[in-house]
């Protein structure tokens, strides 16, 4: 072995090394901050309170019920944190709060808001500061599947739902009388 391999021999061992050690001495965090902007005032306040919220709370009991989310890299549970706003049903508001749980709060995961137009709303949020969004949603501008598609391609009317005819939905006939 000449002197410079046996030097790099060296290097690379006390590179190595520092890696392991920086890996041994880090802890794990006291907990795992979760957030979310939800309307828990004004007019979405309700449809929150029926879907949303009740899904995010008992989700977090279970969670630190059984002492936390199991996090492989420190082999032991973590406990989550939440950290909620109100967004006051508008949807700047959610905006606004979901970029400050993000860059001021910078929680580890955000949770996505009720309906489906703050979701839009947050969406560059979430692409900007690297956060994955995921969202679900219930309705659409589309009547049927054949409208999405058009929809998607650009070809179909794409005015918000106020300002467009709306189709009433026909009546379907249903019988309680099963054969046992």
């Amino acid at each position: 072995m000449t002197w410079q391999s046996g030097r790099l021999a060296l290097a690379a061992a006390a590179l190595s090394l520092g890696t392991a050690w920086a890996a041994f001495a880090a802890e794990a965090p006291k907990s795992i901050r979760i957030g979310y902007a939800v309307s828990l005032s004004g007019v979405n306040a309700q449809g929150a309170a029926v879907t949303t919220l009740p899904a995010y709370k008992l989700w977090v009991d279970d969670v630190n019920k059984k002492g936390g989310l199991m996090v492989k890299e420190f082999n032991k549970r973590i406990p989550v944190e939440v950290v909620e706003y109100d967004d006051t049903s508008n949807a700047e508001a959610a905006v606004r709060l979901t970029e400050r749980l993000m860059t001021q709060d910078k929680v580890d995961f955000v949770l996505p808001p009720w309906s489906t137009g703050f979701n839009l709303a947050v969406a560059p949020v979430y692409a900007r500061n690297g956060y994955p969004h995921l969202a679900v949603t219930a309705n659409s501008l589309a009547k049927s599947v054949a409208e999405l598609i058009a929809l998607v391609k650009g070809k179909g009317d794409s005015r918000p739902m106020g300002r467009r005819p709306i189709s009433r939905a026909q009546p379907v006939s249903c019988s309680t009388n099963a054969p046992a």
